[in-house]
């Protein structure tokens, strides 16, 4: 009688809990850092300029953004109790909120002091996401194939025009005869085939690290042609610590609290798609359980950025269009990432190295660049997802 092979008793693990080796997991990560990195420091030099902040602030504000940045994608990906959704979601600060952090901030007279108001709104929006969770992760049986369907199309709508503005030079440019610039333009449409060759054309491997050595090539390039400008790094310290409530105690006031729940109430429609969309992606099973620890996430992130003087927080979509390109699926590579992003948030010469903080609007004066950036803000408020796409 033949034998019948022996089974392995042990279980096989899914690719989003696959734990890859060291090596990987930092190359991966990194892919993950600089695909998210232009998207992550735009929020608070949009705010910071609109506000009238001095360089130094400026560079606080981006630091304890890259910190938050980092715990909170660590929350949602590792999972602590029943926080987090343990994928590979990536949280950042939602575009969402620019427009109405800048009205709060200005209506209480700009500068730190506005900004003490708006930390006070965060504050109190976070913990209304948090303990809405469970109830809002209900509703989501009601919602159909065809709405999650429609969600899904409309985060890929909504990405196209943000990341046409990018290319065409990026927000902060906006107003001025360089935004839309033919040699913006080269540079964004040459790293887009670079990237598609990669992908085309590599090994398995290599493929999986196209967005990575995209956006290498596309800097080296600028670099090359004088385009890349790294003299603020050298003048800006190396170290410097991210202290709860830096600017002081945060003030909080009925109005601007009411206008960040809406904010609130939004993000959390656009986690519910994300979370979603990652589960398509990697073939991870998602339910109302799942929904509500990545909300939990969401606003726990989202309180802590209020105590770092930081902003609300929401899974980034354009990280998931990079976990579907790669085909890495593991949610320790976001770990990786996060890691890398939290110790940025104690080196000052890392927040230095943003493209935007590199013009005129470093100084924190009203200038055109002050003005475009407001314009810009004001043109995001109402969107459902607003994640960027990192050029060059």
């Amino acid at each position: 009688m033949a034998r019948m092979p022996r089974r392995s008793a042990r279980p096989q693990t899914h690719p989003v809990d696959e734990l890859l080796p060291i090596p990987r997991l930092a190359l991966y990560g990194f892919q993950h850092v600089l695909a998210f990195y232009a998207a992550a420091v735009i929020v608070p030099v949009l705010l910071g300029n609109a506000l009238g902040l001095t360089r130094q602030e400026l560079v606080h504000l981006i630091n304890a953004d890259l910190l938050t940045c980092g715990v909170a994608s660590i929350i949602q990906a590792l999972g602590v109790w029943r926080i987090g959704a343990r994928l590979p979601l990536v949280q950042g600060v939602t575009f969402t909120a620019v427009s109405p952090m800048i009205a709060i901030g200005m209506g209480a007279g700009g500068g730190t002091a506005g900004l003490l108001v708006v930390y006070g709104a965060v504050i109190t929006a976070g913990i209304a996401t948090f303990l809405f969770a469970p109830l809002f992760s209900r509703l989501v049986k009601y919602f159909p194939p065809v709405v999650i369907g429609t969600i899904l199309t409309i985060i890929g709508i909504t990405l196209i025009p943000v990341a046409l503005q990018d290319a065409a030079g990026g927000a902060h440019l906006i107003g001025t005869p360089a935004y839309g610039d033919p040699k913006n333009l080269a540079y964004a449409l040459g790293t887009l085939l670079f990237i598609l060759t990669v992908v085309r054309i590599g090994k398995p491997f290599l493929s999986s690290l196209a967005v990575l050595l995209g956006l290498v090539f596309g800097t080296a390039v600028a670099w090359l042609f004088g385009d890349a400008d790294f003299a603020t790094v050298h003048e800006t310290d190396w170290f410097g610590i991210t202290t709860p409530f830096h600017y002081g105690m945060p003030r909080f006031e009925l109005l601007p609290i009411v206008a960040m729940l809406v904010v609130a109430l939004i993000t959390m429609v656009e986690t519910t798609g994300d979370v979603y969309a990652i589960g398509e992606i990697t073939r991870k099973r998602v339910d109302g359980d799942t929904v509500a620890r990545a909300l939990r996430a969401d606003g726990a992130a989202t309180v802590l950025g209020g105590v770092l003087d930081s902003f609300p927080y929401v899974a980034f979509a354009e990280n998931i269009g990079l976990v579907r390109m790669s085909k890495v699926m593991s949610r320790y590579v976001v770990v990786a990432a996060g890691c890398s992003w939290s110790s940025s948030g104690c080196c000052r010469r890392r927040a230095a190295w943003s493209p935007r903080s590199r013009t005129r609007c470093w100084a924190g004066r009203r200038s055109p660049c002050s003005a475009s950036s407001r314009r810009s803000a004001s043109r995001s408020w109402g969107r459902p997802i607003c994640a960027k796409s990192a050029t060059p």
